[in-house]
């Protein structure tokens, strides 16, 4: 892919998107860490164009899961549709991201963060040390 629609895909990524690391429980229990890569947007376009470009990166576009949500009165308010694209496999993350980390700016640590996790998630001894980092980072209210 071109270097310039990796970095416009960086920069719909740093403006409307969301890198994170949740916890997996199963039963109250810890099982796991789940990363995330999301995206929302109100154009349809925008949604299709980073679908198309993660399949160009080599995701599997059976990972990439999209949806809608809103498009009517809530409380009141009209608010337009929204489209969603989420990926919760990590080595479509990490295709992802190891791509576009370069271009980057306001989100750069989190990546770094999730490829540090995914390619040493097998020998990764503290996953709550990692976890509450990802945790501080997406806190914006903190700056």
């Amino acid at each position: 892919m071109e270097e310039n629609k990796l970095a416009y895909l960086a920069g719909i990524i740093d403006g409307e998107g969301c890198i994170t690391i949740n916890i997996h429980r199963i039963k109250g229990e810890m099982n796991g860490l789940l990363c995330r890569l999301i995206i929302n947007n109100t154009n349809e376009h925008l949604i299709n164009f980073c679908k198309n470009a993660f399949i160009e990166l080599g995701v599997d576009e059976k990972r990439i899961k999209m949806y809608t949500r809103g498009g009517g009165i809530y409380k009141n308010t009209k608010r337009k549709k929204c489209w969603i694209i989420m990926i919760n496999q990590m080595s479509s993350i990490l295709i992802i991201l190891s791509q576009i980390e370069k271009f980057l700016l306001v989100k750069k640590e989190q990546a770094k963060l999730i490829i540090e996790y995914i390619k040493n998630m097998d020998t990764y001894s503290n996953k709550m040390e990692l976890y509450e980092r990802m945790k501080i980072l997406n806190d914006w209210r903190l700056e």
